[in-house]
């Protein structure tokens, strides 16, 4: 499966403290971990229920967009 990550975001500290940038990483962030959760998913549901994950809450958060805590 093809990345779903756009971009990425790397800046000197000074520019990190923008809030902009601060909230570009925070969405990359979310965006990779939803992918990975999702990848996780498709190889067997018995992984993520080993840590506690039913798949209506797998489900719940890999719809989730991007911006959307």
């Amino acid at each position: 499966m093809q990345s779903l990550a756009l971009f990425q975001l790397s800046a000197p500290a000074s520019l990190l403290r923008m809030p902009a940038v601060n909230t570009l990483k925070v969405w990359r962030g979310r965006l990779r971990h939803r992918e990975a959760l999702f990848m996780l998913s498709r190889k067997g549901m018995h992984i993520l229920e080993d840590v506690g994950l039913s798949a209506a809450q797998v489900e719940a958060e890999i719809r989730k967009p991007f911006w959307r805590a």
